[in-house]
């Protein structure tokens, strides 16, 4: 006994570009809020490396871009932004900064920094963000230039 199949009137050339697509659209974009650093870790770029004493980490991630806010102690934010070896300014009100809040999940609002440390990443694609002295907010996106 023999089986023979027929060929599918849909062509595999039209099936694999319409998988990746809804892998696409699907798979690479997330957001949470308030969570703690384990849970955001394994779900965002691995190039951030949330600390374990981070508090009320909250994201959104997409193919684009990622982005993170969480609450830290200065001291713990500080020792972070030597270990990824960071390039840093001051933020004073002569020269603020920028910086989001999210206020839910998937949803921020921009706010300006007066009293801080600005940083980011070297190279094409990295971590740049803001950290406010007054209520220890770390604010930082992952994204290629």
């Amino acid at each position: 006994m023999s089986f023979r199949f027929k060929r599918s009137k849909i062509s595999i050339v039209l099936i694999l570009p319409v998988a990746l697509i809804l892998v696409l659209i699907s798979g690479w974009s997330g957001s949470d809020f308030e969570v703690g650093p384990d849970e955001a870790n394994a779900r965002i770029h691995q190039k951030f490396e949330i600390p374990p004493s981070a508090r009320n980490v909250s994201y959104e991630s997409n193919p684009r871009a990622t982005r993170v806010t969480f609450t830290i102690a200065r001291k713990d934010f500080e020792e972070w932004m030597r270990k990824k070896e960071f390039r840093t300014r001051p933020v004073t009100p002569e020269w603020p900064a920028s910086r989001f809040i999210f206020v839910a999940p998937g949803k921020y609002v921009f706010d300006i920094l007066k009293e801080g440390i600005a940083f980011d990443s070297e190279g094409t694609c990295g971590i740049s963000g803001s950290f406010g002295f007054e209520d220890g907010l770390c604010s930082a996106v992952f994204s290629c230039k």
